[in-house]
């Protein structure tokens, strides 16, 4: 496969994956208010673990190249990626979904910086224009401008930066990697962070703590355990997808298509919340896809 049809393989897998990604996080949306955030990570990401396994056991012929450990780099990359659900999630409760959505995809300009400080990698003027434009079609499509500004910002920023440098590491320090074992150790990790959070929530938090963040373990019925089973067989999709992409093209490319996120949420929101996009979402979507197209047509 050459270097083009290469990207492009990259290109639609990270397609795939933030399709995948906006239902997820639009299910979680409608069913948030009965979940907690460590509950929901450690039982979607133990249930997840389990799925691959037995996936792997049932369907491939490399379960002896599988593992759940991995080299250090995959630690680091997952230890990043398991920083950017548990800081982006947890903004959430305490800001608006349009701001917290424009500084968490502020990731494609972290990663364009951190690949030329880093890397003293070229960016080039189409591309960096591209990033620019993806950008701006993001603020325009969130349209942050009329949220007062919140110090729980810093922590969707925060979640941008970190996935920044889990794809830098992914394309540059697990390109060789398997994607299973990459999303095995992944699950791994995020299990051992909502077992701590649990576990700490237990113990440190009073008995009448509510709410996403705050609350420890409140008591799920039969629907939220399919809806949290749902997740569990679908993020294992969205993270060997999201590996993949990583692998197989540059970070900056895959990153402006990971922008995709936004429409795909509008669609989502449209068909299980009820929700239109508004002409500033609708302009931003064309802006982004604009950019999308500059990249496809760089060499």
């Amino acid at each position: 496969m050459d270097k083009l049809a290469t990207r492009n393989v990259g290109i639609f897998s990270i397609l795939v994956a933030v399709l995948l990604l906006a239902l997820s996080d639009a299910l979680v949306k409608g069913a948030g208010e009965r979940l907690a955030l460590a509950q929901l990570v450690f039982l979607r990401s133990t249930f997840a673990i389990l799925c691959i396994l037995a996936f792997v056991s049932a369907f491939s012929s490399r379960s002896q190249r599988i593992s759940l450990l991995g080299s250090r780099w995959v630690w680091v990359r997952s230890l990043c990626l398991a920083g950017m659900w548990i800081s982006y999630y947890a903004a959430l409760p305490f800001m608006s979904l349009s701001l917290a959505a424009a500084c968490y995809y502020t990731a494609p300009v972290w990663m364009a910086l951190l690949s030329r400080v880093v890397f003293g990698e070229a960016i080039g003027l189409a591309k960096a224009a591209a990033v620019a434009i993806a950008f701006f079609g993001v603020l325009v499509a969130v349209n942050p401008w009329g949220s007062e500004p919140s110090p729980v910002a810093l922590l969707a920023i925060a979640a941008a930066f970190l996935y920044a440098i889990a794809a830098l590491v992914t394309g540059r320090r697990c390109q060789n990697e398997d994607p299973v074992t990459l999303a095995l150790n992944l699950n791994l990790v995020l299990v051992i962070c909502g077992a701590i959070g649990v576990l700490t929530l237990l113990v440190l938090a009073p008995t009448h703590a509510e709410g996403f963040v705050f609350s420890a373990w409140p008591r799920l019925q039969p629907a939220d355990w399919g809806l949290i089973l749902f997740l569990a067989l679908m993020h294992p999709v969205i993270e060997v997808a999201v590996a993949k992409a990583y692998q197989l093209a540059s970070a900056t490319t895959i990153g402006v298509f990971d922008n995709a996120y936004l429409p795909f949420a509008a669609l989502w929101s449209f068909l299980l919340l009820s929700q239109t996009p508004t002409w500033s979402e609708v302009i931003g979507m064309l802006l982004i896809a604009t950019a999308g197209v500059i990249i496809v047509r760089c060499r």
